[in-house]
């Protein structure tokens, strides 16, 4: 890849249904200026396969490399690639198909974020039914002290495979958030439902809770 003078961070790889596999490498180049994805496709003996693909995308795109179902005659499904929209007042989840024949940034979710402030964090899923997504709308608190676990509030949502997005968050308050919780693993179960992990946090006494929820996902 023709990485150019950036630090490079959130190396992928994912697994193509003809034997080959797609590599991406993500070029943060300096504070407000546009990060860089480098996609490139290598066959089972390493070698490159047609040409890199480069997008320029806004900042803190928290990319996820995905691969879409089989079709119903079995032909593998195409990777895509989902990313996060900071920009602007609206937080947008994107999706580009099409990776190596100039596909663009389609919005998939308008708002992901409900209040001023607040930053959504992606996670997602290719289930059997399709393309699963979820995040937090979190907001930080620079007020908390630095040996602090938490680092403010947040709100869980997700995007069924039909396009339908829903608050997850348990009960009816917002959930206080560890410092590291920027993730949530999902996991498909029988019927629609879906699993997912996550991290809250308390400060008396201070400590850390991983959490499990299940939710229906039609």
């Amino acid at each position: 890849m023709a990485l150019q003078d950036g630090a490079l961070f959130a190396p992928s790889v994912l697994a193509l249904g003809d034997g080959n596999f797609l590599v991406m490498a993500v070029e943060d180049r300096g504070f407000e200026v546009d990060v860089l994805i480098h996609l490139r496709r290598y066959d089972r003996d390493l070698s490159p396969v047609g040409v890199e693909r480069t997008l320029s995308v806004g900042s803190s795109p928290m990319p996820v490399l995905l691969q879409e179902n089989a079709t119903a005659e079995g032909t593998p499904g195409e990777p895509i690639l989902l990313l996060r929209d900071v920009s602007g007042g609206n937080r947008k989840l994107l999706r580009v198909r099409a990776l190596f024949d100039g596909g663009a940034p389609e919005t998939l979710v308008e708002r992901m974020t409900t209040a001023a402030g607040e930053s959504p964090w992606l996670s997602a899923t290719m289930t059997s039914r399709g393309l699963k997504a979820t995040w937090f709308s979190a907001k930080y608190d620079s007020n908390l002290p630095g040996d602090s676990y938490l680092f403010g509030q947040g709100r869980l949502w997700g995007r069924s495979p039909t396009g339908v997005v829903t608050d997850w968050t348990p009960g009816a308050g917002l959930m206080p958030l560890h410092r590291q919780q920027e993730w949530v693993l999902m996991h498909e179960l029988s019927g629609q439902w879906m699993g997912a992990f996550l991290i809250t946090a308390t400060a008396t006494p201070p400590t850390y809770t991983l959490k499990s929820l299940r939710y229906c996902a039609p």
